[in-house]
């Protein structure tokens, strides 16, 4: 029974908080009316402003995201590439290992 009051107490914060934030605008997919969550939370919060001040611009986070991606496709092709070669050595120690 404390198990169910817990999950229930655990969803209901969670609940309220997306609730809360959601009137607050900060899941809108306009940039104006998040730029306006933004500055209401620092008006009510003071001391989150060492955090809010963390948060990266929208021009940090596209370099972010460009450099993350080109580094996510050479890796990719890279390993491709090695494929065959791999396998060749692959298969090599494998004959090696059953021939002794």
């Amino acid at each position: 029974m404390a198990t169910l009051a817990k999950t229930i107490l655990k969803v209901g914060i969670a609940g309220g908080a997306v609730a809360g934030t959601a009137s607050y605008g900060v899941w809108s997919a306009d940039t104006k009316q998040g730029a306006a969550a933004l500055e209401r939370v620092k008006a009510s919060l003071p001391s989150a402003q060492p955090y809010v001040n963390k948060i990266p611009g929208p021009a940090d986070v596209g370099k972010d995201v460009t450099s993350k991606w080109n580094t996510g496709v050479q890796t990719i092709f890279q390993n491709v590439s090695s494929v065959p070669g791999n396998t060749v050595k692959f298969v090599q120690k494998t004959i090696g290992d059953l021939s002794k």
